[in-house]
């Protein structure tokens, strides 16, 4: 996260929601309500959890669940809520 924060002139934030032994649910506040430009990195238990509740809420997420090591999830906002979402796998 370093050096995209310093490309965009802004600082990284430590946030205890996103951390691997975090209260599942918790790290959803993050993205609800959806805030532009907002760049989350975490594990792939939490991101897993945040990724099962986008699918109960009918998000439409073609790559799955997937939340391999380095990998990203773009999300698409549309009306002020997330409607889709884009896996890119890691570089191999």
């Amino acid at each position: 996260m370093a050096p995209l924060a310093a490309a965009r002139g802004l600082a990284v934030e430590a946030e205890p929601a996103l951390d691997e032994d975090a209260v599942p649910g918790d790290a959803r506040l993050w993205i609800e309500p959806p805030r532009p430009g907002l760049v989350l990195c975490s594990h792939a238990n939490v991101i897993g959890d945040l990724l099962a509740g986008l699918v109960e809420a009918g998000v439409e997420l073609p790559g799955g669940r997937a939340a391999g090591r380095g990998s990203i999830w773009e999300l698409s906002v549309e009306g002020g809520r997330i409607v889709s979402g884009r896996y890119l796998p890691p570089p191999e």
